[in-house]
């Protein structure tokens, strides 16, 4: 997740944050994050929690293009459609 860039950053290219916090404004992050838990789904898991979603860092530069004040509220919502999906 973090050579492949997917991952949030600041204005001056370091994490956003204290975790490296995948960025589900970016379709290619999302397209990870989907392989993922279907590798999961294959081993035979039975439920995924999306959880955290409300930490999106406000300061962080999103693929989007969009600022944090309006990402920190897509986020949840992308976030559960991608593990719904």
């Amino acid at each position: 997740m973090l050579h492949q860039k997917l991952a949030l950053r600041d204005a001056n290219g370091h994490l956003a944050g204290a975790d490296a916090i995948l960025d589900f404004s970016d379709p290619a992050a999302v397209r990870w994050y989907e392989a993922r838990l279907a590798e999961l789904l294959r081993q035979g898991v039975a439920a995924i929690k999306a959880d955290f979603g409300e930490a999106a860092p406000l300061d962080a530069v999103y693929h989007a293009g969009h600022s944090g004040w309006l990402e920190h509220n897509l986020y949840p919502l992308r976030y559960n459609k991608a593990a719904y999906e």
